[in-house]
């Protein structure tokens, strides 16, 4: 009954250009089927239809051009038993005619009338319903049609893969030989990322290109589609963009204006969308998304305002929002749905000033992800029950080991505080602690104790926990152990344990102790083998000259650290090295004599035999014997 119940109606319904409704009490009449009409006219326009049958996922693609529409089926088979159904529309938003499709092909053309624009479906005639979301074919924007011969497109002839043109100022088209452009991507771009340069772009890497302008109509921008375009101009995004791929508009450093990405649904995930548009300088309006990639803002300096995370956003990944040095947006918002915050995340971005607050439900935040955001204002910093792991962010591994997490970040917060029934973290006196005590993550920026004595427990301090710290004398448990190997994770990896954890831009004068310690020692603040034979750590704010204890033989790593490029952390002017010396680490070696050139002077006893002083440095003696050059 229900097959010839079909048979009827397709019988009734197909005669074509007559469009026919099904009324069981009133027969049928020259209108629109009304179910087919509730449903274009209560359901929302999606643009991207993904037919729904049972294990039969396709895609409807459609172009709307000089009054014809082609409705293209990826999967014939699979709309076996249905029908193509579209409805016209007028500028009212009124139906004024339906065409109705049986025996679906590959490519359905069908002529139109005066209608503004249509929706297409797929209806199933025996149980009266829809089989699928619509899809819309409005054009209210603008159709601009690309010059024959200046385009490179796909087989099916949606997307654009390269420019051909002459012209320097490139208008992209929506249009392109009687189909709708949806997609601009650039072929070679999807094969690989192992060499990314600027030849792969949609302009072929052409230095020539001085404007570019994106139609309404474009849905998907793909990977490396502007990589490295040096146009200068405005970046207009169309509301129809619904995807972005992998660098699609990496090192573009000369365009201007704002991103407004509020209609995005889906960021490629390897990310770099917009990492190096330096000159970017309007609002961003960010897409709610699962995830926000890595890379995706990088270096995005000039951009203002908030930003702004919607609710829905599941994860920021590293560096998404980072930039090499102040940035200009001023405040941050993170939502609800927020649940991992990762590497990097929000680095440098030194002008946000509102107080954040980190959201129950978030479980993560990764090594730096507030890295130099100095003038967040808050005073309290309330750790959430919900998060489970901070730092030690290696891809999958988690190294329980901090680095950067809150180092000059929060420096306005005098207390952490720990949500009630938090499984991972406590805080006590203020300082941040995981639940069993064995690891000290952070001690506030603006605590202003003179002193600090570690609890007994503590067996690892985190990279730069005491940083920014303001007290003078630190007191070390004796339950903690000194290591010259250092997590792979932490920036500052020539520095043993201790020295990463202190830095440098302290007031730490000196670091004593406990007499019932059986590994170390303290004399004048710095810290020696119990026996006096290994030199460990001198504090960054001793004065004047550092007087190594005779009998000392071994300086381990990090005993005399600094960073890298920086010359002026530590007060101490000088270092007397005692003859009885014989080993010095390399890598204090190296930050020895780096500090040579900061009118630093290192002074060696004149009967040490292991080191001798060239040009102010010291060296091992006999280093460069009997070796040929």
């Amino acid at each position: 009954m229900k097959k010839f119940l079909a048979a009827v109606l397709l019988i009734t319904l197909f005669f074509d250009g007559i469009a026919f409704t099904v009324d069981f009490d009133m027969g049928f009449k020259d209108s629109v089927p009304k179910e087919a009409l509730d449903f274009c006219n209560y359901s929302e326009c999606s643009n991207v239809l993904l037919f729904s049958a049972e294990e039969a996922p396709q895609a409807l693609e459609y172009s709307r051009l000089n009054g014809v529409l082609t409705v293209e089926v990826g999967n014939v088979s699979a709309a076996e038993g249905y029908s193509l159904v579209v409805v016209e529309y007028n500028a009212d938003d009124l139906p004024i005619d339906v065409h109705i499709k049986n025996d679906i092909e590959g490519k359905n053309v069908i002529s139109l009338g005066d209608g503004a624009y249509e929706k297409a479906f797929l209806w199933d005639i025996a149980e009266m319903r829809p089989a699928c979301p619509e899809i819309s074919t409005r054009t209210d924007y603008e159709i601009v049609e690309g010059t024959d011969g200046d385009w490179s497109v796909s087989p099916d002839g949606h997307m654009l893969y390269s420019y051909l043109g002459s012209e320097a100022d490139v208008i992209i088209p929506n249009s392109y030989r009687g189909k709708l452009i949806t997609s601009i991507f650039n072929q070679p771009a999807a094969n690989t990322y192992k060499e990314i340069n600027k030849e792969i772009n949609l302009f072929g890497g052409r230095d020539d290109i001085t404007s570019f302008v994106i139609p309404e109509g474009i849905m998907r921008i793909g990977p490396c589609a502007f990589y490295g375009c040096k146009a200068s101009c405005g970046l207009n995004l169309p509301s129809t963009l619904i995807y972005i791929g992998n660098y699609a508009f990496t090192n573009c450093v000369n365009l201007t204006g704002s991103v407004d990405l509020s209609a995005v649904t889906n960021f490629q995930s390897y990310g770099y969308q917009f990492c190096n548009c330096k000159n970017l300088d309007g609002t961003l309006d960010l897409p709610s998304v699962d995830v926000i990639p890595k890379f995706a803002f990088y270096g995005c300096e000039k951009l203002t305002g908030g930003i702004n995370i919607p609710n829905g956003v599941k994860r920021i990944d590293e560096y998404a929002f980072s930039c090499t040095s102040g940035a200009s947006f001023t405040a941050l918002t993170l939502p609800g749905s927020l649940e991992r915050i990762e590497k990097g995340a929000f680095q440098f971005q030194t002008r946000i000033q509102n107080e954040i607050i980190l959201p129950e439900g978030l479980k993560h935040i990764g090594d730096a992800a507030f890295n130099h955001c100095v003038y967040i204002p808050n005073t309290v910093l309330t750790i959430p029950k919900s998060l489970e792991s901070i730092g030690g962010d290696n891809g999958d591994e988690n190294t329980g080991y901090g680095g950067h997490v809150f180092y000059d970040a929060f420096k306005h917060v005098n207390r952490f505080e720990v949500a009630s029934g938090s499984s991972f973290f406590k805080a006590e006196d203020g300082v941040l602690y995981s639940k069993n005590g064995t690891r000290l993550l952070a001690y506030p920026c603006a605590k202003t104790d003179s002193s600090f004595t570690i609890p007994e427990g503590v067996t690892q301090i985190d990279e730069m926990a005491l940083g920014q710290s303001s007290f003078s004398t630190l007191v070390l448990p004796d339950s903690y152990v000194i290591s010259e190997t250092v997590p792979s994770n932490i920036v500052n990896n020539k520095a043993n344990s201790l020295a990463a954890a202190i830095y440098h831009y302290n007031n730490l004068q000196a670091v004593e102790v406990k007499p019932t310690n059986l590994n170390y020692i303290s004399v004048n603040g710095i810290v020696y083998s119990k026996d006096k034979t290994e030199l460990w750590y001198v504090p960054p704010k001793v004065t004047g000259a550092v007087m190594i204890e005779d009998g000392c033989e071994k300086i381990k790593s990090g005993a005399c650290w600094m960073e890298n490029n920086n010359y002026t952390g530590e007060l101490y002017t000088a270092i007397y090295i005692p003859k009885t010396v014989s080993e010095i680490n390399d890598n204090t070696l190296n930050d020895l004599n780096r500090k040579v050139y900061n009118g630093f002077t290192i002074y060696l006893d004149t009967e040490n035999e292991s080191f001798e002083i060239q040009d102010g440095k010291i060296v091992k003696i006999g280093l460069f014997k009997n070796q040929n050059f």
